[in-house]
């Protein structure tokens, strides 16, 4: 064997090692597990039926909300592309509690969370009734759910709290400078109050109270 082949040989053998090394060095990061929110009562509440066994259909009503949907990622983004007004308290109200983020009920938690934005003025008054309800008693577990923000008002502002549902008064902030922000999973608790006011379905909510006595504040506005 010449001299260059044992040279190339030796240096083959270091390269394949250093792949190697390469290969097998551990990545040291954080394991996300995502999963369906225990909560979340919507995976298939009727099975293969479109209408619950013993119920019949009275009416329908729909309904279309402008929203955009981001990810926890987008907190380093600049509004309105991404979150970053609120980067602070984004994490603050929903962090640490059961969140629904996606449209099935998924928590991907981490960077993949995902939340909802609209503009305030886009949200039906039922609607907000019920999120006031729900900020109002301690005890329930949908206070969490749908936050209130105030808008960064210049380049640079920091949002640092969640802001008052409806304001009167001197000093007050009008509607047009907040925004909503929510699981979308959230919402089928609530759907009829989106789409309901002014349609045929106005009185009739009553039937799904029936079912689940639990939602009482949910529909009882219906």
């Amino acid at each position: 064997m010449h001299l260059s082949d044992t040279v190339m040989a030796a240096a083959s053998r270091s390269l394949l090692t250093a792949l190697l090394a390469v290969a097998t060095v551990p990545v040291l990061g954080q394991v996300v597990i995502s999963s369906v929110v225990e909560t979340f009562q919507w995976r298939d509440p009727w099975g293969q039926d479109d209408v619950p066994p013993g119920f019949e259909v009275k009416c329908e009503a729909k309904g279309t909300f402008p929203a955009t949907q981001h990810v926890v990622g987008d907190l380093n983004e600049t509004y309105p592309r991404g979150l970053q007004p609120w980067a602070e308290a984004i994490p603050y109200f929903f962090g640490g509690r059961p969140y629904p983020g996606s449209w099935d009920g998924v928590d991907h938690k981490g960077t993949a969370r995902e939340i909802m934005v609209m503009e305030l003025t886009d949200v039906p008054e039922t609607v907000k009734d019920w999120i006031e309800d729900q900020q109002n008693d301690k005890e329930s577990p949908n206070r969490y759910l749908f936050a209130i923000y105030e808008k960064p008002m210049t380049e640079g502002d920091k949002i640092r709290g969640t802001a008052k549902l409806r304001e009167s008064g001197e000093g007050a902030v009008e509607e047009k400078e907040k925004v909503m922000m929510f699981a979308a999973g959230a919402l089928y608790d609530t759907l009829p109050l989106w789409v309901a006011k002014g349609s045929d379905c106005e009185g009739e909510c009553q039937i799904h109270y029936l079912r689940h006595p639990d939602w009482s504040s949910t529909f009882s506005t219906c």
